[in-house]
């Protein structure tokens, strides 16, 4: 009776643990924010007709960050991300500037240490917006971007890519720092030629405030 009592003592103990484990990952409160921050963007490119360099960009849109476990969170929501390059075509010598803008949604699984957070996932997007300023001559003339596979398109409606952060939150306020890596090639199916591709990149930091 003894040894019974004492198993029993011992499957309770384990038990409550194993569920004050569990109801602290569930009383953590879903966390939402807004983020802002500053890139620098540019594109992975293979037999492209111009010579391609990093040019300054921004994102803005909500976070939300999902608790999981005490250690672990899942942080997803929407943005608004300003990505492209700039350079020369080597067709015309004209120097361009490429700017689209896309709304993407990413998702990363992050591990949270003190104040520090480190996450890795992946991201979906769809081209919105954008121009193409080429200047040949003193002479600019910008083009908006069109998104499709057809003739007059200039990229693919679709940006699927690798993402990873890191961040170190101070009360409610997250200064971090993200990559976005594209895995889809950008140019619509019409317009690819030898094996040619381009695929977005972006790097930067940001501030997050949640609430």
């Amino acid at each position: 009776m003894i040894r019974l009592a004492m198993a029993l003592v011992i499957a309770s103990s384990i038990t409550c643990a194993a569920q004050e484990t569990s109801s602290e990952a569930s009383s953590s409160p879903i966390r939402f924010g807004v983020k802002a921050g500053l890139n620098l963007a540019t594109f992975n490119y293979e037999n492209y007709s111009a010579e391609l360099s990093p040019i300054r960009t921004w994102l803005a849109g909500g976070v939300v960050d999902i608790p999981l476990s005490p250690t672990f969170f899942m942080s997803t929501g929407v943005e608004v991300a300003s990505k492209g390059a700039k350079g020369k075509s080597l067709l015309t010598g004209a120097d361009l500037t490429i700017n689209p803008i896309y709304i993407q949604i990413p998702a990363t699984i992050n591990v949270s240490f003190s104040q520090w957070n480190v996450g890795v996932g992946a991201y979906f997007a769809r081209g919105i917006a954008g121009d193409q300023t080429m200047t040949l001559g003193g002479v600019s003339v910008s083009t908006p971007i069109e998104y499709g596979d057809g003739e007059e398109s200039m990229f693919t409606p679709f940006d699927i890519g690798f993402c990873s952060q890191v961040g170190y939150t101070i009360d409610n306020f997250r200064i971090g720092a993200q990559i976005y890596n594209g895995f889809t090639n950008a140019l619509p199916k019409v317009s690819r030629t030898d094996d040619s591709s381009i695929g977005n990149f972006t790097f930067g930091a940001s501030v997050t405030y949640l609430f």
